[in-house]
């Protein structure tokens, strides 16, 4: 049987085909670039074409049914905290307002709190910029709520509700917990939103299991989508208790399982399919800030006036941090952190001897994993030493030829790279074989199907 585990990322969105008659081996991979970003007159927002995402998705499922016609279900994975707005036809009547998107952290009129940590104090829980409640705060305050509105909800769960032929919206625990919006212990929808009607709390979605089966897409069961991360992390490891991620893509997460609710300051508690949680300690540029700095280096080009033909990325990916014994402290902070969005990033330890361009690659290279390394080390012991192995996930940890060898420098232990390089849209079709009773629980279906690859 062939199942399709389809990804809804920020830059990409990519579809894979497994065949469980083949030990769940991925056959066949189609990946197109999401285009759907829209310019934007503020430099703190960022918004994307939900409508142009549905199409990317529908041109994608149209080659894999071509190539592969017996498909056997869609998984969906899809990116965390944004959120859009839809009518009671369920289609989309504003942009996805992405999890990077920063209109939280501005600051309310002239006080010095954002709205972001204003709606925090409101509904006594951390509700960081760029997840959905944070960012639906903020048009609620702006009068930015779009006219016959019926829900807000994911792009995933937007995805899946056209792919099933729906005209509501459902959402699962995971990205429904993305939005600031559950009471983590109970894991429902937090008591204090639902009696705020300030806060239009008919908005939310229905919550339903991970494991649900919303609809069919050409006669296809259609599986509710799970947030990323999750995905990402059951697509990468091969035991659950035991196993770690280091997941550096646009973000970065460091993230292992826990079975008991577990509050760490500093670090971010979500919520997994059926039961127990994952701790992750989550940057959010991770790989972006590789990008911006190689977008410095093509200005500083341009300026210069020498020719666009040179690759920028191969000769930065030239560069270790491991050769270098007097790197700069860069922290790539360009869009803060979870716990502060005015934070910024910063360089220091800067001398005569090593202010050069390499220093600087590699620096931020260092940057970008030491940051998920003070995560980490904010972990209790205990979750710790139950760490046995570390799996490494992501577009850019897969092709940047020193992270791995500087994180199990940074780590000291070895992190392994995964079998494949799509894990949250392998993570989808974990998620599928549990909700077409594959296997009784998500612990047995990352068993069985991650030990076979």
């Amino acid at each position: 049987m062939y199942y399709l585990g389809l990804d809804v990322g920020t830059s990409t969105i990519c579809s894979v085909i497994a065949d469980t008659n083949a030990n769940w081996k991925i056959i066949d991979i189609v990946t197109m670039p999401n285009d759907a970003k829209i310019q934007s007159n503020y430099s703190w927002e960022n918004i994307q074409d939900p409508k142009r995402i549905m199409e990317i998705v529908e041109e994608i499922l149209s080659i894999m049914l071509e190539r592969h016609p017996n498909i056997y279900c869609i998984g969906i994975s899809c990116q965390m905290h944004g959120i859009l707005y839809i009518d009671s036809l369920g289609n989309a009547i504003s942009p996805l307002y992405t999890w990077l998107d920063q209109r939280a952290a501005q600051l309310i009129d002239d006080r010095k709190i954002s709205y972001g940590e204003e709606l925090s104090k409101i509904i006594d829980r951390e509700c960081p910029t760029g997840y959905g409640l944070a960012t639906h705060y903020f048009n609620l305050k702006t009068k930015n709520i779009p006219k016959n509105v019926k829900s807000f909800c994911s792009i995933g769960d937007y995805v899946a509700m056209h792919l099933a032929n729906n005209k509501t919206v459902k959402s699962d625990i995971t990205l429904a917990d993305s939005y600031g919006a559950i009471n983590q212990k109970d894991r429902i929808y937090s008591k204090t939103i639902l009696e705020n009607n300030e806060l239009m709390p008919e908005l939310l979605p229905e919550l339903i299991p991970s494991e649900s089966i919303i609809g069919e897409y050409k006669n296809i069961p259609v599986v509710t989508a799970v947030g990323d991360n999750q995905c990402s992390f059951m697509g990468s490891i091969k035991k659950l208790n035991s196993d770690a991620t280091i997941s550096l893509g646009t973000s970065g997460q460091f993230t292992s399982y826990i079975d008991e609710y577990k509050a760490i300051k500093g670090v971010e508690i979500r919520l997994f399919p059926q039961k127990g949680y994952i701790l992750s300690g989550a940057s959010l540029c991770g790989g972006y800030s590789y990008s911006i700095l190689r977008d410095f280096f093509k200005e500083l080009l341009d300026w210069f006036g020498i020719s666009n033909d040179i690759n920028i990325y191969k000769k930065m990916d030239e560069i270790s941090p491991l050769n270098y014994n007097n790197l700069m402290d860069f922290n790539p902070l360009f869009l803060g952190t979870r716990e502060n969005s005015r934070l910024t990033a910063s360089i220091n330890n800067i001398t005569l001897s090593n202010f050069t361009p390499q220093n600087l690659v590699a620096s931020i290279d260092a940057g970008i994993v030491n940051e998920l390394y003070d995560f980490y080390n904010i972990f209790a012991e205990e979750d710790k030493k139950r760490i046995k192995r570390i799996y490494g996930t992501g577009s850019f940890f897969n092709k940047s030829p020193c992270i791995k060898k500087y994180c199990e420098d940074k780590f000291k232990m070895p992190v392994y790279s995964t079998s494949r390089n799509e894990e949250c849209a392998f993570g989808a079709i974990i998620n599928s074989s549990v909700a077409m009773n594959k296997f009784f629980d998500y612990s047995t279906a990352i068993d069985k199907i991650n030990l076979e690859n």
